[in-house]
């Protein structure tokens, strides 16, 4: 089996063990530290969120009925997918929402069945506790851009939008819209991202200290509900990982997103699941509890 080096890192943030390195920066000088997660000693199961035939079965398997059968106490889910304008690699603006003859309309903001899916889980199974990424779409438009601007027809085709065409609505700008389905669930836990400390000897001193980073994805539900519900660090971060499509190596990688700010929450609850289990006889933490300690355990983080 190859190994994925985003999987890597993320699991790493939860709970990798000590890996010690030296890091030597461009100005020669070097630093000592250690790239070991939050809760340490955890035992995990990593699945791929695409829809696959997982071992000694015949049939698919997708990302939900995965979580089903693995029957996890925690699960992080750091992926999801932009229905709203992208600015992809290949350096184009493309419309990931619906586009036809000049009508357009989108998914971000709206509680799909992606998002039923995860909160009919929890429902199900109160102890089941599901952490998930914000997303990195905040503030992506084609207003002012010079590159040219594509949608995707019914045959899943890119074309090009004519001088003539009406572009879809750049949806951030009004303050709303900036927040896509499959990280907008009730029963689950949105993490955004923030930025490194900088102010306080980089330590929480007050709300103004600290900065939601610029990609993580926020702004209300089309209902008026205010995702994600809490952010931390996930900017510029390092993390132990491997390299890409590979049996087993070894490296560390610096990266910025709510992917790896995601797993910084999962590692706390994780802790906090084998707390609870400590103190009431080896009862399971409740997935509603569990949200609203976070929340409620969290410091202020001021305003977007």
């Amino acid at each position: 089996m190859n190994y994925s080096a985003h999987a890597t890192s993320v699991t790493g943030f939860i709970g990798a063990k000590d890996y010690p390195y030296t890091i030597t920066f461009t100005n020669g000088t070097t630093r000592v530290t250690n790239f070991r997660g939050i809760a340490q000693n955890s035992t995990f199961d990593n699945y791929a969120f695409a829809t696959t035939t997982l071992p000694g079965n015949s049939t698919t398997s997708n990302v939900f009925q995965k979580i089903i059968a693995a029957q996890p106490k925690i699960s992080n889910h750091s992926y999801g997918s932009n229905q709203g304008w992208n600015n992809n690699t290949s350096g184009k603006w493309v419309w990931g929402g619906s586009y036809d003859a000049g009508t357009s309309y989108d998914l971000q903001g709206t509680y799909f069945s992606n998002d039923q899916n995860y909160d009919q889980i929890v429902y199900n199974n109160p102890s089941y506790i599901i952490v998930k990424s914000a997303g990195n779409y905040f503030g992506m438009d084609s207003a002012g851009n010079t590159t040219p601007a594509y949608y995707t027809d019914s045959n899943n085709n890119q074309v090009q939008f004519t001088a003539t065409d009406v572009l879809p609505a750049n949806n951030c700008a009004q303050g709303y819209d900036c927040i896509c389905t499959w990280f907008i669930g009730k029963n689950i836990i949105i993490v955004g991202a923030s930025n490194i400390l900088t102010a306080s000897d980089k330590r929480y001193s007050t709300a103004s200290d600290v900065i939601k980073s610029s990609y993580s994805s926020a702004y209300p539900r089309d209902d008026g509900a205010i995702k994600p519900d809490i952010i931390t660090t996930g900017t510029d971060v390092a993390s132990a990982s491997t390299n890409q499509d590979t049996t087993g190596s070894n490296g560390i990688t610096v990266g910025s997103g709510t992917s790896y700010s995601a797993p910084i929450v999962t590692g706390i609850i994780g802790l906090w699941t084998q707390i609870n289990k400590q103190l009431f006889s080896n009862a399971e933490l409740n997935a509603a509890s569990a949200k609203t300690l976070m929340i409620h355990s969290a410091s202020e983080a001021g305003t977007i």
